[in-house]
């Protein structure tokens, strides 16, 4: 799929969930030139604050890594830009609720440097950082057990594994059944793709027998 296309999909993804959305006072779409913003309104006692969001850049990032598998996945795709969306508005907040502790912290950073020179600094920019993680764990619903799970899927697979895994799959592997298969994800086998000059599964075997089949006329 070339730039093109993978825009379009993701301009028609978030064209249907613009269609399916229910407008509230905080949080509603707009469309200009065809292109759909979403604008998410924080109210505090001193007035309110907005944050107008095109989901067009982060969707056209979703799709590409799902383009291999996207006739398939395509209620997925939608399901993870709806989620940008979504989720816009309240990391909009957290970080507007997040502003009177950085402030300060970029305060210091500016005259003192990255290296603060006294405990108060050093702790008032620990408990900074602990606010910050605090309200990303809670809006993400992590949990230090999930995050170590993703953690060790990243670990190296060798090339007879990522093999069996394509050829079990065959004739129609595809980087998210070998990633699925294997455990891993698709960032994983994308990667150790390139380190064989391959972009597809496909060309693996393709690449394998016609490795085969020099040999076999060497002989």
């Amino acid at each position: 799929m070339d730039k093109s296309e993978i825009e379009g999909i993701a301009k028609e993804l978030i064209a249907e969930i613009a269609a399916e959305w229910e407008d509230t006072q905080t949080a509603y779409k707009s469309e200009d030139d065809g292109i759909v913003v979403f604008t998410f309104v924080t109210n505090t006692d001193y007035g309110a604050s907005t944050f107008n969001y095109n989901p067009l850049a982060h969707a056209v990032q979703v799709v590409e890594s799902f383009e291999d598998d996207l006739a398939k996945l395509r209620d997925g795709v939608k399901a993870t830009i709806l989620g940008l969306v979504n989720n816009a508005g309240g990391f909009f907040s957290d970080a507007l609720s997040s502003l009177p502790y950085a402030a300060p912290l970029d305060s210091m950073r500016r005259e003192f440097g990255t290296e603060f020179h006294n405990n108060f600094q050093r702790n008032f920019a620990r408990f900074t950082f602990g606010v910050l993680e605090k309200q990303l764990k809670q809006r993400l619903n992590l949990d230090t057990n999930a995050t170590t799970k993703i953690i060790k899927n990243r670990r190296a697979f060798d090339d007879n594994e990522a093999l069996n895994a394509i050829l079990d799959l065959a004739p129609n592997p595809t980087i998210y059944g070998v990633a699925k298969k294997l455990g891993k994800t698709r960032g994983a086998v994308r990667n150790w793709l390139e380190s064989k000059g391959c972009k597809k599964p496909n060309e693996v075997v393709e690449m394998i027998k016609k490795k085969k089949s020099t040999s076999d006329m060497a002989t």
